[in-house]
């Protein structure tokens, strides 16, 4: 490949990333082609506003123009009075002027579209360590317009990951959640220190030179306390009440957190372990996956048949570039 064929952006370092990425552990895979489409697409993007700004600006000429005849209009008419031809003359340039802004407004408020520039797929390449093959090819429905069908697959998209929230929002286990709730009343639990009452604690006179000892006095229990420093950087100790009360009735503290429980498990319904959360939802990231290959696999025949369909910028890099882990 020559040179040239490494240059994706104006930024020498993110080609380099992307040749040495190329040159590396996805070498032989189609991710070359891939890159050199979504440059195309982006300059493609990049062209429709700049195109857009364009038009603004030759509007905003026109309209200025507009408006500079109209305030001499009206010093004629200061100056000659209110003659017919004046008066027409003025609603004429008011009317162009007015119809130039609001296309201006009309381009201005005109729906944004976001494309997945080419900067974000050659700054997840380093990332990668793993080597990459080309992705199996997916089959999509070409029985319906492209637009149509990558809103169909988006639909889905929304649908699948609609779904991978619910999973992570579902409670766990009725019986890991009562585990948990015993060992953190057992693990937070701080009991009373009674050691000072053990010992005689001496103190002595508060003289330069002690001659002698205090009578000594006995030391008192040490309830559980946190030091905190405050705002101001002061310090000081905060009662740990309530991890004294796990200490002294762990067994009414569990209880009463199994009631809750109860309460909300008949609410809630049955819960989900780990694994089997883990297991659900890696089934969805899989499906997940393939609807963004069946998008971008539609995304490229729209553009090989000379249509554009910008890519979400959340697009999955490894799909956008049509590979796959060896």
């Amino acid at each position: 490949m020559s040179k040239l064929s490494f240059l994706f952006c104006d930024d020498d370092h993110l080609n380099a990333i992307a040749k040495k990425a190329l040159n590396g552990p996805l070498s032989g895979t189609s991710a070359h082609a891939a890159l050199h489409r979504l440059k195309a697409a982006g300059e493609k993007h990049s062209g429709l506003y700049l195109s857009r700004s364009q038009q603004i600006r030759h509007l905003s000429e026109k309209r200025r123009d507009r408006l500079n005849d109209a305030r001499d209009v009206e010093r004629n008419i200061r100056h000659y009075g209110e003659t017919p031809e004046l008066l027409n003359q003025l609603a004429e340039l008011t009317s162009e002027a007015a119809e130039f802004g609001d296309a201006i407004a009309g381009l201005r408020n005109a729906p944004q579209s976001s494309n997945l520039p080419i900067e974000t797929a050659i700054g997840w390449m380093p990332e990668q360590t793993a080597r990459f093959v080309d992705a199996p090819p997916v089959k999509v429905d070409l029985t319906q317009g492209f637009v149509e069908a990558v809103s169909n697959e988006r639909a889905k998209l929304d649908e699948t990951k609609r779904k991978i929230i619910e999973v992570n929002k579902r409670p766990l286990p009725k019986v890991e959640a009562e585990a948990r709730l015993r060992d953190d009343v057992n693990r937070i639990a701080l009991k009373l220190d009674v050691t000072p009452v053990m010992c005689l604690r001496q103190q002595a006179r508060e003289h330069v030179m002690a001659t002698r000892e205090l009578p000594a006095i006995q030391g008192h229990v040490a309830f559980p306390t946190r030091r905190e420093i405050f705002e101001g950087g002061r310090t000081g100790e905060l009662d740990e009440a309530f991890r004294f009360l796990c200490w002294i009735m762990p067994d009414a503290i569990i209880a009463k957190g199994m009631a809750e429980l109860d309460a909300l498990y008949k609410k809630s319904g049955t819960g989900l372990s780990v694994e089997e959360r883990a297991r659900v939802i890696a089934g969805l990231d899989a499906e997940y996956l393939e609807i963004e290959r069946r998008e971008e696999a539609l995304i490229r025949v729209a553009e090989d048949r000379g249509e554009s369909i910008w890519r979400r910028p959340q697009a999955s890099i490894s799909a956008v570039l049509g590979i796959t882990p060896a």
